[in-house]
């Protein structure tokens, strides 16, 4: 069932509830979305397909063991933090204890007391000391000139608390929202250098906040081509955009 048909079904539950109260943006959600959050969280549930297009923002929720054949076992927090943490920072280390307590939600005294439990090696860096997984300290090779266009949220642009070594802060209050979620970015040499987005048209429509050399802008027309062809008619909203898409959008 959707959401939607949950919520007719459950008329007791789909009233709404005010969150964030005491912020400056309290938001009025209606209570059955936090109950389904909660069982997914729980297990319970899983968003499984689609209900229309691949596109589409409204989902089944599917009971777990339906969807997967058997329910999801869980783990004690000891058992899952050093996993979860090792598997973490292969794909982003090096990580500061600040990075880490902000990605997973922990405490600082958990985030200690994970990385004592797994094989980690120091890295400095600017922000401080930080930490990179065993055999994972050797600098990867110069791939040489890049552009890439990420989605909005992608986990490369927000894997960081401490961001200014890839975006500059100036920047940040035109490519992230009010509450820190990333819109759509380009990205050039290991830097996020624009935003961008697709036109009601589906055309893809950039803005660059740096002038970018002859080979990177190359490169830049290359993965645009590349995006249209994988998306074709399809037209894909980003779910938090931030200020430059919504400029972007309202040239179109």
């Amino acid at each position: 069932m959707t959401t939607q048909a949950i919520g007719h079904a459950l008329p007791h539950l789909a009233i709404p509830v005010t969150f964030g109260v005491k912020t400056k943006h309290p938001a009025a959600i209606n209570a059955h979305t936090k109950v389904l959050q909660g069982a997914g969280f729980a297990a319970g549930l899983v968003r499984a397909q689609p209900t229309g297009a691949w596109t589409s923002a409204e989902y089944l929720w599917v009971p777990t063991e339906d969807w997967l054949g058997q329910p999801i076992t869980g783990r004690t927090e000891a058992e899952a933090a050093p996993k979860l943490l090792d598997l973490w920072l292969r794909r982003f280390g090096p990580a500061t204890e600040t990075d880490i307590a902000w990605w997973f939600g922990w405490t600082a005294g958990l985030t200690r007391k994970t990385l004592t439990a797994i094989d980690v090696t120091v890295a400095d860096v600017d922000e401080g000391p930080a930490y990179v997984a065993s055999g994972d300290a050797a600098p990867p090779d110069d791939p040489g000139p890049w552009v890439r266009l990420l989605p909005g949220l992608d986990a490369t642009t927000m894997g960081w608390k401490k961001r200014d070594w890839y975006v500059d802060p100036a920047m940040v209050p035109r490519f992230f929202d009010r509450n820190g979620n990333a819109g759509p970015t380009v990205w050039a040499d290991g830097q996020i250098v624009g935003g961008w987005i697709q036109r009601p048209d589906g055309k893809i429509s950039i803005e660059l906040a740096r002038e970018l050399s002859s080979t990177h802008q190359l490169l830049l027309d290359e993965v645009i081509d590349q995006l249209q062809l994988v998306l074709g008619d399809a037209v894909v909203r980003p779910r938090f955009p931030a200020p430059v898409q919504k400029d972007l959008f309202d040239r179109a």
